[in-house]
């Protein structure tokens, strides 16, 4: 009989080193574990759902919190999960104005035997669930606005990859708005205040998934054409904005547009243009 393996919950009664930052700590004491609600269905999600592609991955929501382990984040050792912890603490500090406000690393015993990384930040919408919602509502404003916020949230993204050698997953379920309000979606969706939400950041000097990932909303949504025409307009003028010519060799850009599989015409156009902006780009 398989055995089920349920997380260990955070607490506040830990040594500092257990947390990061621990300017931020005391923020434990305002959240409840008794309405704690396990969202199964945001793991192991695939192509236009909202959440995690992982399958290993435990998502929780307490009043306006998230908490986020996986069964990778178990570690068998204090050292093991000490240096865990450190490692992740330095990659979310490097997300700079991309890390959410009130994020916390807690690293949780299990009866002294296991260790669970925790990350802990508020509850926040996705640009993908918006994007889901834009659909379903039939709300193309909607759309172009999540669209473009991912268009230049993600150029941000290559900026760090290419000034601190982190690769972040550039999906949409990945950055999430802190200022949402449903009464006001579209005004609201201002990029500068986009956050990266996932843990999975590769250290690494290129970003070779960076075509697919752009590439792939215009096949997801082809038929809005007025919002892929926003998209395209603003993704363009993120790159020729935001890169040189020194950031596209170090990230070998005009290569991660290369063999990309494609469904749609519209998105193999679309990478022609992107390829021939790419080279545009100043070389400072």
């Amino acid at each position: 009989m398989t055995q089920v393996i349920k997380p260990t919950f955070p607490c506040a009664e830990l040594p500092d080193s257990f947390f990061w930052p621990v300017s931020n700590r005391n923020y434990i004491s305002s959240i409840t574990l008794e309405t704690l609600e396990n969202c199964t269905e945001l793991t192991g999600q695939q192509g236009l759902a909202d959440g995690s592609g992982k399958s290993d991955a435990f998502i929780y929501k307490t009043g306006n919190w998230c908490l986020k382990t996986s069964l990778r984040n178990r570690f068998k050792s204090i050292d093991e999960g000490q240096e865990a912890l450190v490692k992740l603490s330095k990659k979310k500090f490097c997300l700079d104005h991309l890390l959410p406000p009130k994020t916390i690393l807690v690293l949780q015993p299990e009866n002294e035997k296991y260790f669970w990384l925790w990350t802990i930040t508020p509850w926040y919408k996705t640009l993908r669930s918006l994007m889901i919602e834009a659909v379903e509502t039939n709300n193309e404003p909607l759309l172009a606005a999540a669209l473009q916020a991912y268009a230049r949230v993600s150029i941000d993204s290559l900026v760090i990859t290419s000034q601190k050698n982190l690769s972040l997953d550039i999906h949409p379920s990945n950055f999430a708005l802190p200022d949402y309000s449903p009464s006001n979606k579209i005004e609201l969706i201002n990029y500068e205040n986009v956050v990266y939400l996932d843990d999975d950041m590769i250290e690494t000097t290129d970003c070779l998934i960076i075509g697919y990932a752009l590439l792939k909303r215009i096949d997801e949504y082809e038929k809005w054409s007025k919002a892929l025409s926003i998209y395209i307009l603003t993704l363009e003028d993120a790159i020729l904005t935001k890169l040189t010519q020194k950031d596209v060799r170090k990230l070998r850009l005009l290569q991660a547009f290369q063999d990309i599989p494609l469904r749609t015409t519209l998105a193999q156009k679309i990478r022609e243009d992107i390829v021939s902006i790419i080279k545009q780009c100043q070389n400072l």
